[in-house]
């Protein structure tokens, strides 16, 4: 593939990225940021590129490793203060981060909107776990379950019936990002 087809193939796949982008950072200038960064690395590591891969799962992945990358030297700065919830909260410091709970999928295990999920990715997710997944790019805090078949289900917490289990299939883009070991929240 020559260099401006891959410029214009990168330039038509990146409309989705500051989504996903802001999904990771919850800020705007974080988020063009990380969009700045996916695009600078892509554009760099065109010869990786394999041509017939979804460009979308390479950007995200990028974009992703970038994030993760990022946050692991961030959590590695010296910082002081009390680390006694921290060391309760947290097994893997260097696997671990927060996400903000968003929705009412899974509020009779107590995850409410605005809470903070303490997300463990050195852990194997199992049946039976809460589990931080993506799926074609969007995430979802969902348990994990498996159908009949063996086939991986995420299913919501909440009785009101609102909202129905997700079942994984081949086509799907899916990824457990890490398991749920925790959440909190603040009151003012």
């Amino acid at each position: 593939m020559s260099t401006p087809e891959f410029n214009e193939l990168i330039t038509n796949n990146t409309s989705f990225l500051k989504p996903f982008a802001f999904t990771l950072t919850r800020d705007n200038e974080s988020a063009k940021d990380l969009v700045q960064e996916t695009l600078f690395r892509a554009l760099a590591n065109r010869d990786k590129y394999n041509v017939g891969t979804n460009i979308k799962a390479w950007l995200y992945t990028i974009m992703r490793n970038i994030f993760i990358n990022d946050y692991r030297k961030k959590s590695k700065q010296a910082t002081v203060f009390d680390n006694t919830p921290n060391d309760f909260l947290i097994d893997q410091h260097d696997a671990t981060f927060f996400v903000t709970i968003q929705g009412y999928s899974m509020i009779d295990v107590g995850l409410l909107p605005n809470d903070k999920a303490v997300v463990d990715r050195s852990k194997l997710a199992s049946v039976g776990d809460i589990v931080l997944a993506v799926i074609d790019g969007e995430f979802t805090i969902k348990t994990l379950s498996r159908k009949k078949d063996g086939s991986p289900r995420l299913l919501p917490a909440n009785s009101t019936g609102a909202y129905a289990p997700i079942d994984i299939s081949e086509e799907m883009n899916f990824e457990i990002w890490g398991v749920v070991t925790g959440s909190f929240r603040r009151f003012k």
